[in-house]
């Protein structure tokens, strides 16, 4: 991984590494051959609560490991593109970013969450993904990735605890700080999206 970061540069090795793939199975950040448990369930609540219809939607969706130590960036995915980006901004503020502006610390990912919306709603939703920094990339998902890959019957040992706890950690940090800035940030940008509802009522 040295080597490739070397000769190709810290940009392309991050989308490399993170930005998802469909050639191998076993690989890290696989994109799968049919759609998974989690889209599934997403088409059903969706359709059970009737969001089609509707003439504007705002997702946030809640991820955490990416960017500096407790910092909630708003990014927007590549699906929705530059106008997407717009929406985002006139809601949310200049905070927010975007792979394809080239603000963000996200790489672009195909087949995201984003793409789901973008299908089913197009210019009448706004998608943001709220995520919040931890700790420098180190192994801990790689570990975890190559435990449950090729060490399965090890999940529950000793060495499958450390590694499981070393993810939770990574992902999670244990400390009040953190969490004062997750839920600091969390209201701060639930209050802007309500006020963008309300609005156009």
């Amino acid at each position: 991984m040295e080597a490739y970061k070397a000769a190709h540069g810290e940009a392309q090795y991050l989308q490399a590494r993170s930005g998802g793939q469909y050639t191998r199975p076993g690989g890290m950040f696989y994109g799968g051959a049919a759609p998974t448990e989690t889209r599934q369930m997403l088409e059903h609540i969706v359709a059970v609560s009737n969001v089609a219809p509707r003439d504007e939607v705002i997702i946030i969706d809640y991820h955490t490991g990416l960017g500096r130590y407790g910092y909630g960036e708003l990014q927007c995915e590549q699906p929705s593109g530059l106008d997407g980006y717009d929406r985002a901004v006139k809601i949310f503020g200049p905070s927010v970013t975007s792979p394809e502006v080239g603000n963000s610390t996200s790489v672009i990912i195909p087949g995201s969450v984003d793409a789901f919306w973008e299908r089913t709603l197009g210019d009448r939703h706004t998608y943001v993904a709220l995520e919040f920094g931890t700790y420098p990339s180190g192994t801990a998902l790689r570990d975890d990735h190559r435990l449950f890959m090729y060490r399965p019957q090890a999940a529950h040992a000793d060495l499958g605890r450390r590694i499981r706890r070393a993810t939770k950690q990574h992902f999670y940090p244990q400390f009040a700080d953190w969490t004062k800035m997750v839920l600091w940030r969390s209201h701060q940008v639930h209050r802007q999206a309500i006020e963008a509802l309300t609005a156009q009522q």
